[in-house]
């Protein structure tokens, strides 16, 4: 079927203007927002004073900039585009969205959208500048443009949008402006001027005043390029900024040799880091994008660079893998560079609250929780590398040291402690650095624990080693002591179970780290505890050699159980050993009250700990106890008994200088028996004869005549096998023999025997008495001839008589 030809027709492509407001104004919500929008175009136009003043009919915006306009605004060409590329600013605000800013790369705002913002507040906006004033209408998508006499500078008056109901408020979709309203915008403003005027290049005065009385003013003093003083009124607040800045050209270089679209946007490259020096530090920075966003920055100091934000302006883009986001995190690298150039510097510049403040957020930034981007991780890698090596660390001692070069404490340090410890080389960060401790430590500072004190003691006291040393009472209070805490502190409860710890405890052992109650240095090893109810003053008294740890020692419980307890088993060790070189006098005190003492300590000691047998032989054959001979071994003393020495031989202990405990511990543990006659016979009488007789024969008669008074002794097996030992009987040849050894002379016996004299009894030197008699028989004198004496007979007439009838 035959189809007539159809005319090809044209028609504008067009958009609602309304709604194209109201798309834009969507990401624009917030008076904070429009205040920063106005400000921004404020200072891309140069202004350096700005004025909004809230008044009843309206807010009314002041900038000593001067807004451009090429003359005919009915035009569609805009006659500045061809001469500078870029339209008037007339043009751009009637062409809502046109962006003419964009490729300015030193504006801050993008005009045409950021105008949009003001349309929160108002329906009819009016600019007044260059000679006229404009109106725009929305609504009827008209504007009006009419003579007007601006002296200098731009006015922007937005006529309050108090009628819900109008065209422009339905269309555009926002409430309109009541009392609350306005006041919502005024505490907005008043926060935008303490916040947000920092990274501005020309504006230098902002107020903000409602119906011309003065709510708010700012001022800020850019003399020096590094340094910022921003001043507020009516308070008269003054906070003082430093500026760092660094310049990414060179890594913008490089990115945009993969990111095409970024060398056509001419995006600055000037990065700008704010640290507020005076008051405090910042809880929180931001990121700013010559205005602030309200992204964090990760640190408590401000970020501000020509990063691409959100269309909201809220936030700077950092996801979608696209050329805004390489940008924005190539900014964040080049701020982290920066921050972290000269750490020493910022110390100078900041404090060591402030500084070390930073690297603790900067730390934190390693943290998953924190939820911000992956790049801020940059920020502590860079303040890491250079932070370890900087001396950046005030110590209490007021020196300034490398994080490695500190320790940190488990708990708050004394004065005392803090000096004790730097007098062996140990270094604390001051009591304000105290928090930071965490951070301190990821920089290379080390906990301060039992291994690296005693590290620091050995260095300190090894060298000095050797004998022990005095000290005074103040070196006891002003560092023994203090160091004693420590140690006592950082000592595991379960030693045994810690490998480290048990060594770091064998090597303290070793140390002079201990003093004892004269104020000597003794190691942990070499000193002892007095058990608790010997006092230490007593031992110190006797044994003054013996090093007993001082009892401010031993108040530190966990150091207390490593000294083991003064025993009696060490007290006759110590007696002993120095007895094999010294004189006994050089020992112990010899003198009746010290001897005395010293037996009851020794006394004491075996009641409050378990001693060994071989302790108590030790001790019996030591020297040191008193008789009326002099100083004896136990084994050789008797307690004065019931019977009576009658040669005056026998040591017999002195009673005096034994108190009753003593006399028993005498008795009972060192086996030292009382003076009887059955003791007297295994104790004294041998020491009384030697092999040639009694050692003072003038009392032998005495003797003798004694023993024969106790019948009992030749009844007992035991005493009559030691008397018949011992050459006891006086033989006619002027000698002495054993009972089992002599003969009562005999014709019988002397043809057996010969005429042997020193076998026969001489009975002329023993007492005629009948009891001696019985005496010398009971105890084993020979009846008849033995057969070994009459073998020694026959053997000697062999060889010294000829065979004779007599000698047969």
């Amino acid at each position: 079927m035959h189809q007539p030809a159809q005319s090809t027709q044209r028609g504008s492509y067009t958009a609602d203007l309304l709604g194209n407001i109201r798309s834009h104004l969507a990401g624009l919500q917030g008076y904070d927002v429009m205040a920063l929008e106005l400000i921004q175009n404020a200072d891309d136009a140069e202004a350096e004073e700005i004025l909004f003043d809230i008044t009843d009919a309206g807010l009314m915006v002041r900038n000593s900039g001067q807004f451009t306009y090429c003359g005919d605004l009915t035009s569609r060409k805009c006659d500045f585009k061809a001469e500078s590329g870029d339209t008037c600013d007339y043009h751009s605000i009637v062409k809502v969205g046109l962006g003419a800013k964009l490729s300015r790369r030193d504006n801050i705002g993008r005009f045409g959208i950021g105008f949009v913002s003001t349309y929160q507040v108002t329906d009819n906006p009016q600019i007044r500048s260059s000679g006229i004033k404009l109106t725009l209408v929305p609504e009827e998508e008209v504007w009006f443009i009419e003579p007007y006499d601006e002296p200098g500078g731009t006015t922007f008056f937005l006529p309050w949008a108090k009628d819900p109901n109008t065209v422009a408020r339905r269309g555009l979709g926002v409430s309109h402006i009541d009392a609350a309203h306005i006041d919502r915008l005024a505490a907005d403003f008043r926060h935008v001027l303490r916040e947000s005027l920092l990274f501005l290049r020309h504006v230098r005065i902002v107020e903000v005043r409602r119906n011309g009385v003065l709510l708010q003013g700012c001022e800020l003093d850019r003399s020096d390029e590094s340094e910022l003083t921003v001043r507020f009124r009516p308070s008269g607040a003054v906070e003082q900024w430093h500026i760092l800045r660094a310049d990414a050209a060179e890594a913008a270089k490089r990115l945009c040799g993969t990111h095409r679209q970024l060398a056509t946007l001419d995006r600055s490259t000037e990065v700008g880091i704010g640290f507020r020096t005076d008051p405090a530090v910042l809880p929180e920075g931001l990121l700013y994008a010559f205005l602030p966003t309200e992204q964090s920055s990760g640190l408590p100091l401000h970020i501000n660079a020509d990063f691409f934000p959100e269309s909201d302006r809220k936030a700077v883009i950092f996801t979608g893998n696209q050329h805004e986001q390489a940008w924005n995190e190539m900014l964040i690298e080049a701020a982290a560079k920066e921050i972290a150039r000269d750490p020493e510097g910022l110390l100078r510049m900041l404090g060591h609250v402030q500084l070390w403040h930073i690297l603790d957020k900067a730390h934190q930034l390693t943290w998953r929780s924190t939820g911000l981007p992956t790049c801020y991780q940059r920020l502590w890698d860079c303040l890491k590398a250079a932070a370890t090596q900087a001396h950046l660390v005030q110590a209490q001692d007021g020196s300034v040291r490398q994080p490695n070069e500190v320790f940190l404490p488990r708990t708050r340090f004394t004065n005392l402690q803090v000096k004790a410890l730097l007098d062996i080389g140990g270094r604390l960060p001051s009591e304000e650095l105290r928090r930071f401790q965490t951070v301190m430590e990821q920089l290379g500072a080390s906990t301060l624990t039992l291994e690296r004190v005693v590290g620091l003691l050995d260095s300190a006291m090894r060298p000095r080693a050797g004998a022990a040393t005095r000290i005074d009472e103040r070196t006891l209070t002003d560092f023994y002591e203090p160091l004693w805490s420590i140690v006592n502190d950082l000592v595991d409860e379960s030693i045994g179970s810690n490998t480290v710890a048990d060594r770091a405890v064998r090597r303290l052992r070793t140390l002079q780290f201990v003093v004892t109650e004269d104020l000597r240095t003794v190691t942990i090893d070499g000193c002892h505890a007095a058990a608790p109810a010997l006092t230490v003053d007593r031992i110190a008294a006797l044994l003054p050699e013996i090093a007993i740890a001082s009892r401010r020692f031993l108040e530190f419980r966990k150091l207390r159980q490593m000294v083991g307890t003064l025993d009696l088993g060490t007290v006759v060790s110590h007696i002993e050993a120095r007895l094999a070189s010294e004189p006994v006098e050089e020992v112990i005190g010899v003198y009746p009250k010290a001897l005395r003492d010293l037996y009851g300590l020794l006394a004491d000691l075996n009641e409050h700990c378990d001693v060994d047998d071989a302790v108590y032989e030790t001790l019996r054959s030591l020297p040191i106890w008193r008789s009326g001979r002099g100083l004896v071994k136990a084994t050789e003393a008797l307690l004065p008994g019931d019977f009576t020495d009658p040669t005056g031989q026998a040591n017999l202990l002195d009673t005096s200088v034994l108190t009753g405990r003593a006399r028993d511990f005498v008795s009972t543990k060192l086996d030292v028996k009382a003076q009887t006659i059955e003791s007297y016979v295994e104790t004294v009488l041998p020491d009384f004869f030697s092999e040639a007789g009694p050692v003072d024969p003038t009392k032998y008669r005495r003797l003798i005549t004694e023993l024969a008074n106790h019948p009992t002794l030749v009844n007992e097996e035991g005493s009559r096998r030691r008397l018949g030992s011992l050459p006891l009987l006086p033989t006619q040849d002027g000698g002495w023999s054993r009972p089992s050894e002599t003969y009562r002379r005999t014709e019988r016996l002397v043809k057996a025997l010969g005429d042997a004299t020193h076998r026969w009894l001489d009975e002329n030197r023993l007492p005629n008495a009948r009891s001696v008699g019985a005496f010398v028989d009971g105890i084993g004198i020979l009846q008849s001839a033995t057969a070994r004496h009459l073998v020694d007979r026959i053997l000697s007439t062999a060889e010294d008589h000829q065979p004779t009838e007599a000698a047969r």
